[in-house]
């Protein structure tokens, strides 16, 4: 735990030091309580990265990109089951909409970008759902969280069932086919 003391209650580091690392000229630095010895601000950060996606429910935080209707529903469900959900989409009044949901992060941008991507700290994500409406556009979002923001696992909807190999092949963790699993439940009767 980090906390701020009183100078006073330092016995083995002048005060001067103290109120110059509390005034920001030191950002690098911080006053440890109780020894009064410092850590990098590097350091903290990789501490925070390390615990910030570990709350008291160890839920997993879970990005939903693109889609519409299913993307809405699929974000409804997760959020009444307590997980961090955080909805990326381009569309404007799909955003507004979905942004009315307590609990429902929600990011304007294109999914596709890494900037975007950035912005909405998918370095602390554990599931990336690509949901948009072209297979490629989900490929490539599987693929850029998963080797640029370390994301543990991907998911892609993909509208074409000859594509499910080609996106394992590449990297994606679970690939969601609507019309292969229609066919598949057809094929069973």
């Amino acid at each position: 735990i980090l906390c701020k003391c009183k100078y006073n209650d330092l016995n083995n580091i002048d005060n001067k030091i103290i109120s110059l690392i509390d005034s920001n000229n030191y950002p690098d630095l911080y006053v440890i309580k109780p020894d009064g010895s410092s850590i990098k601000k590097g350091q903290l950060i990789d501490l925070q990265k390390e615990y910030s996606n570990k709350s008291l429910l160890d839920n997993k935080r879970i990005y939903i990109i693109g889609g519409k209707t299913q993307a809405r529903s699929l974000a409804e469900s997760l959020n009444m089951k307590k997980y961090d959900v955080t909805v990326i989409n381009k569309d404007e009044k799909f955003c507004q909409r979905i942004a009315e949901v307590e609990g429902i992060n929600v990011v304007l941008g294109d999914g596709c970008r890494v900037d975007v991507l950035q912005d909405a700290d998918t370095f602390n994500c554990d599931v990336a759902i690509a949901m948009n409406d072209h297979d490629a556009d989900n490929l490539i979002v599987c693929q850029v969280c998963k080797k640029i923001f370390g994301v543990k696992k991907t998911v892609a909807v993909v509208s074409d069932s000859n594509r499910t190999s080609l996106f394992y092949q590449m990297g994606v963790d679970s690939v969601v086919c609507t019309t292969g699993a229609i066919t598949s439940i057809l094929e069973q009767q």
